[in-house]
C-alpha cells in the first residue's frame, strides 16, 4: 500500500510537470507570434510616404532636409527618422511578419539596397 501511494505521486507530480511545460510553451508561443519585435529597414519611398504622413498629422513645418534618418549600424540600412519637432517613427515589425519589398515583383531591392547602403556610409562618415 505504501508503494502504491508513491507512484500515485510521482505520477501526479509528472502529470503537474507536463502541464506546466505546455503552459509555458504555449506562453512563449503566444509571445513570439503576438509581441516578438524586429528592426526593419525603409526604403526611400516609405520614408518619404512616412515623413509626409507626419507633416500632414502633426502639422509640422520643418523641411525634409531637417529630418535626421537614424540608420542601423550592423546593415547600413534606414530603419527610422527623427524631426526637429523630437517626433521619432521607429520601423519595428513583427517577426512573423514578411517584409513587403520580397513580395513586391516590380522592386528593385538591390539597386535600392546599394543606394541605402551608401547613403547611410556618407552619413556616418559625416558624423566621424
Amino acid at each position: 500500500m505504501f508503494q502504491y501511494s508513491t507512484k500515485a505521486s510521482v505520477l501526479e507530480m509528472l502529470d503537474l510537470l507536463l502541464w506546466i511545460f505546455w503552459f509555458i510553451l504555449g506562453a512563449n508561443s503566444f509571445w513570439f507570434f503576438t509581441q516578438a519585435k524586429k528592426l526593419r529597414p525603409l526604403t526611400l519611398d516609405e520614408l518619404v510616404i512616412l515623413w509626409k504622413l507626419h507633416k500632414q498629422q502633426t502639422e509640422c513645418d520643418a523641411p525634409i532636409s531637417k529630418m535626421e534618418p537614424i540608420i542601423n549600424t550592423q546593415s547600413y540600412e534606414f530603419v527610422s527618422f527623427k524631426c526637429e519637432c523630437d517626433y521619432r517613427y521607429l520601423s519595428k515589425r513583427l517577426i512573423t511578419q514578411r517584409d513587403a519589398r520580397k513580395l513586391n515583383m516590380f522592386s528593385q531591392i538591390r539597386a535600392r539596397k546599394e543606394v541605402i547602403s551608401e547613403v547611410a556610409r556618407k552619413h556616418i562618415q559625416r558624423q566621424i
